[in-house]
């Protein structure tokens, strides 16, 4: 028995076309999200996703900047994406915020498997083993550690790193944490490390300009820090929360949130988004996410100026 055939053959050339076609928009995406992510023109931060911990890298015109790696479990995790993302073999400053295991623990994998130039921290001695580790690596690369001094300042490309902390003493580990606000044309970025209140508010009566477009929020979330009187000096237009996920100290913390929500401030977490890249060119900042474009939306929209 034969069937009859109904309509036209199926073109398999303008199929094919149409195939070709398809493939080569997703190579070019592809290419050109790697581009985006992977280039060394201009200016970017590279929060990685080190779970319950710190780890950024800040590339500007050629030049790298690490600040804080993470636990030591973590340390591969950063030579990894500097090498294979970033194809960076030389850093040319590296900053552990304090002498704390989540933030210095994966800087000496780091140190051992890049060329550093300059390594900056709150203190050169400190009785602590994720401490004695990044020392001990750093002097069997003949490299010093510097401690800066509020106000010292440093040019990363056409980027100025500028200390703002801490600048006092303290009883508290995480009051020592250096502050870092990152300037690059219009737009700030600034890194608090583990600052709690005491140095908040120490900078806050400081005087200087603690304004930014970006925030990398303070001891991952917690309700230590953040407050409303920093915050509404900061300004920040995102928020950016490195913290793992559902992690034993409830980070981040509602009141952090809320807080953050009430300023205007768009909240991305590297529990949600994996690793988040910001990116400036000079007048405004646009982000990207490992998993996909996701933040959680202030409530208050038209509480900023």
């Amino acid at each position: 028995m034969k069937f009859k055939q109904h309509g036209k053959r199926p073109d398999w050339r303008a199929l094919l076309a149409v195939w070709l076609t398809l493939a080569f928009l997703t190579a070019a995406g592809f290419a050109a999200y790697s581009a985006w992510q992977t280039s060394r023109i201009g200016f970017a931060v590279h929060f990685v996703d080190v779970g319950q911990g710190d780890g950024a890298i800040v590339v500007c015109d050629g030049k790298t900047l690490v600040i804080d790696g993470g636990t030591a479990e973590n340390g591969a995790k950063m030579v990894e994406y500097l090498q294979n993302t970033l194809h960076v073999s030389k850093v040319d400053f590296v900053i552990g915020t304090h002498p704390h295991a989540d933030h210095i623990g994966g800087l000496p994998d780091v140190i051992r498997a890049c060329k550093v130039k300059k390594l900056y921290s709150p203190v050169d001695e400190f009785e602590a083993k994720p401490f004695e580790t990044m020392k001990r690596a750093a002097d069997d690369k003949k490299l010093k550690i510097t401690v800066p001094q509020a106000g010292q300042s440093f040019s990363l490309g056409r980027a100025k790193v500028e200390f703002l902390a801490p600048l006092g003493i303290y009883d508290n580990v995480n009051d020592l944490s250096l502050v870092v606000r990152i300037t690059y044309g219009q737009t700030a970025f600034l890194f608090t490390g583990d600052a709690e209140r005491p140095s908040e508010y120490d900078m806050t009566d400081s005087g200087e300009d603690l304004s930014a477009t970006v925030l990398k929020v303070g001891h991952h979330g917690s309700n230590t820090s953040t407050s409303y009187v920093f915050l509404r000096q900061v300004m920040p237009a995102y928020a950016i929360i490195s913290c793992g996920n559902d992690n034993a100290y409830g980070h981040p913390h509602e009141e952090v949130l809320s807080r953050l929500a009430d300023e205007g401030a768009a909240v991305y977490r590297t529990d949600e988004c994996g690793t988040i890249v910001c990116r400036s060119n000079g007048a405004k900042v646009t982000i990207k996410t490992e998993k996909g474009k996701k933040w959680t939306w202030p409530f208050n929209l038209f509480r900023r100026p």
